[in-house]
């Protein structure tokens, strides 16, 4: 789920921008989330682990916009303290088998073409990621995205970390 809404908001682009005209709203990041909605979420719903209210800019690091989309998604789901749908969790990971794609196979999306290079830094000194990529035959500067049968790029539970 959270893969298809980063397709559908930002095309994947880390650093992509928008802006409602009707609302004067403006989205940041894969997940398109607003400063003034991720404010919110630290505010209302305790999700503290990032000081988006001292630097919104923070919003374009690819984890944090994916932790506060998703935690966005998980306050929808139970809106009124209903349960909005009967499918699993918006945040758990993806449950199909799944592998690196090959290159031959005509995709090219890298991770280090989409990720600022200290973003990427900081994802290779992430033991599980390290472990996970290092495992997968990944090297730095070439890491590919995961992708499930259909080919479909993803991020992992560990690259969510």
């Amino acid at each position: 789920m959270i893969c298809a809404i980063a397709e559908l908001e930002s095309n994947r682009q880390p650093l992509a921008m928008g802006y409602d005209k009707k609302t004067n709203l403006i989205t940041i990041g894969i997940m398109q989330v607003a400063p003034k909605v991720a404010e919110w979420i630290v505010r209302e719903e305790d999700y503290l682990l990032f000081p988006v209210e001292e630097d919104p800019d923070i919003l374009y690091k690819p984890f944090v916009n994916v932790y506060f989309g998703a935690a966005y998604l998980r306050w929808l789901s139970n809106f009124d303290g209903k349960k909005q749908f009967d499918g699993p969790s918006p945040i758990e990971a993806p449950t199909f088998p799944t592998s690196p794609v090959s290159p031959s196979k005509g995709f090219d999306l890298y991770w280090d073409s989409r990720v600022s290079s200290e973003d990427m830094e900081h994802m290779w000194n992430h033991l599980d990621v390290f472990k996970e990529w290092i495992k997968s035959k990944e090297i730095r500067g070439k890491v590919r995205f995961s992708c499930n049968k259909e080919k479909k790029p993803y991020l992992s539970r560990v690259e969510l970390r």
